[in-house]
């Protein structure tokens, strides 16, 4: 009799870590959908504030480490030449 109550204490504990190791699991993968869904969010806010910036026909600077790159919408270039 005493040997079963052992058994069933292991087994039990053993229940407990294989359901917090699920949850733990499940939790963490939560948190990284989380996390990819607001990076691709930011990506595409990003995209967005620099199209709507082009799109008044102002240069747009973008910092990548130390280089600096300007854009120009391509269709403000063609009116500024079609204008002289």
């Amino acid at each position: 009799m005493r040997s079963n109550f052992w058994l069933y204490v292991v087994i039990a504990v053993l229940v407990l870590v294989i359901l917090g190791y699920l949850g733990v699991s499940w939790y963490n993968n939560q948190i990284a959908k989380a996390q990819v869904a607001g990076y691709n969010v930011g990506v595409t806010n990003s995209v967005v504030s620099m199209i709507q910036q082009s799109r008044d026909c102002q240069p747009l600077s973008l910092f990548i480490g130390n280089q600096t790159f300007q854009f120009v919408d391509t269709a403000c270039l063609q009116a500024a030449q079609s204008a002289k």
